[in-house]
């Protein structure tokens, strides 16, 4: 009974649906409805003036925004559960959690949230360097595939 609460914990934790939904609909957005719409999508995530981006400039802050999080959410909480089991996941979740709640980056409120932010930056340190060679490494794949299919046709 033991291993199928921490199959639930495991999933319910480790899940990324929502992140790919968001830059989906943000997508969506700066195709379908132009770029002003894009805009306002991508300033959910995105900080700065994202009032200045361009088409680019919104795919941008939006692949960036989703690296960090397969960095944050998802190698984290794998790392984090190999290193420690289900209290390492709890503790990565909750410092995300708090970190999401209460870091704010405007300076009215930047003291309020510095625990969390801390927190987060420590634990996702080591997740978002492998996060990074994956992607790199990965990316190299994706080239070298396509390369050697283009050179078949």
């Amino acid at each position: 009974m033991g291993w199928v609460l921490g199959l639930v914990l495991l999933v319910l934790l480790i899940s990324q649906s929502g992140t790919f939904g968001e830059a989906l609909h943000t997508l969506r957005a700066l195709i379908r409805d132009g770029l002003e719409s894009g805009r306002k999508r991508a300033a959910a995530f995105h900080r700065g003036e994202g009032y200045r981006l361009d088409s680019h400039g919104v795919c941008w802050a939006l692949t960036k925004n989703l690296a960090g999080l397969f960095g944050r959410c998802l190698i984290g909480s794998i790392l984090w559960y190999c290193i420690l089991g289900i209290p390492g996941l709890l503790l990565h979740a909750m410092v995300l959690a708090m970190f999401r709640q209460l870091a704010r980056h405007e300076s009215a409120q930047a003291r309020f949230g510095w625990l969390a932010d801390r927190l987060e930056r420590v634990l996702g340190a080591v997740p978002g360097w492998i996060a990074g060679q994956l992607l790199c490494f990965l990316s190299f794949l994706r080239r070298r595939r396509a390369r050697s299919r283009s050179s078949v046709s």
